[in-house]
């Protein structure tokens, strides 16, 4: 079985920079996934808005990995990737 591809995207930290930092590249990949593992569940939806996400947020599926959640096992967030899923 082909596995998914994993994407790092990264978040424009700079104010004001995110049109010089997003790419077309980035806006057609980012509607091709439909879930994502993330340090910061409101900078990253704010991101992907802003680079043009056109599925509905409430489509994706977010996984929440800050510094609270460090302690967990990783293995479930990669469940999609093995079944072939970017």
């Amino acid at each position: 079985m082909v596995k998914g591809t994993l994407y790092l995207i990264p978040v424009v930290m700079a104010d004001g920079a995110e049109a010089k930092s997003l790419t077309p590249f980035l806006s057609e990949t980012i509607n091709q996934i439909k879930e994502y593992i993330v340090e910061n569940e409101k900078t990253a939806r704010r991101c992907l808005k802003f680079a043009g996400l056109q599925t509905p947020q409430s489509e994706l599926i977010i996984h929440d990995y800050g510094k609270h959640e460090r302690g967990f096992s990783l293995k479930p967030y990669f469940e999609g990737l093995e079944k072939g899923q970017n």
